[in-house]
């Protein structure tokens, strides 16, 4: 997928194929389940490229359910973007729920320029109601201008007694983490609380990290840091002829 000029929801190269699949609509590209899954077994990729200059939203219409499969092995999705010097992403997806018995790994790669923008949101929940859930593993790595800014996971278990220790989930079951990349967000502190952790980047940047009973109140949690940074990002002036702008919208 390449952004196109004509908006956040703008993309002329667009393919995909089930269970996955793209749909322009409004004002992003949306992710759609065309088909059940992702399986174990499964192994997902979406490219994303955004030039100089454009700016690309991705969201999904709906969770995504990781169920399991006879071949015992965990489904994979890996998403790879490259936002040009000057360009905008802005990834809020839906919450991954992995049911007892599946596995899956989240795989995320970024390269930013140097004056690119990034908002990205994962959420991973354990279990359906009245499940423990299966595995969840999870990694991002970010680099800026060629250098690392940002290498992190998690190995999450539903029932694990080191997942579910108090080093780690402890009784919650839903994590999610939300990455700010030149959002307005130096050097503005969330409210502490035990079950978060704010991490500031080099420069401009930030990493919340939320641990929840379940999926409403972590996006409840995400969406209240995201609000103040949208809020902080529209009241910093913009400098002349800059493209792209991650508009404050209703989150979804």
């Amino acid at each position: 997928m390449v952004a196109g000029p004509a908006g956040p929801a703008s993309a002329p190269v667009l393919r995909s194929d089930p269970p996955l699949v793209l749909r322009p609509a409004g004002d992003a590209v949306h992710l759609a389940q065309a088909a059940a899954g992702p399986l174990g077994g499964d192994d997902l990729e979406l490219d994303v490229e955004v030039p100089a200059g454009r700016f690309l939203r991705l969201r999904a219409v709906a969770a995504t359910l990781v169920l399991p499969s006879t071949c015992g092995r965990p489904a994979r999705v890996t998403l790879r973007a490259e936002v040009a010097d000057g360009g905008a992403l802005e990834v809020l997806l839906e919450p991954v729920v992995v049911a007892d018995g599946a596995g899956v790994e989240l795989l995320t790669q970024v390269q930013l320029g140097a004056g690119s923008r990034l908002l990205w949101r994962e959420e991973v929940v354990l279990g359906r109601y009245g499940e423990r859930g299966g595995r969840a593993t999870t990694r991002i790595d970010v680099v800026r201008a060629g250098h690392p800014l940002l290498r992190t996971g998690s190995d999450l278990c539903g029932g694990d007694p080191v997942t579910h220790g108090p080093s780690v989930l402890g009784s919650h079951r839903a994590v999610g983490s939300l990455l700010a990349v030149s959002q307005g967000n130096a050097a503005q502190p969330v409210r502490p609380e035990r079950s978060s952790a704010e991490l500031a980047l080099p420069g401009d940047g930030t990493l919340l990290t939320v641990a929840a009973d379940g999926a409403l109140a972590l996006r409840r949690r995400l969406d209240e840091h995201l609000v103040g940074l949208r809020e902080r990002a529209r009241a910093q002036p913009q400098p002349a002829g800059r493209r792209g702008t991650m508009e404050s919208i209703p989150s979804q």
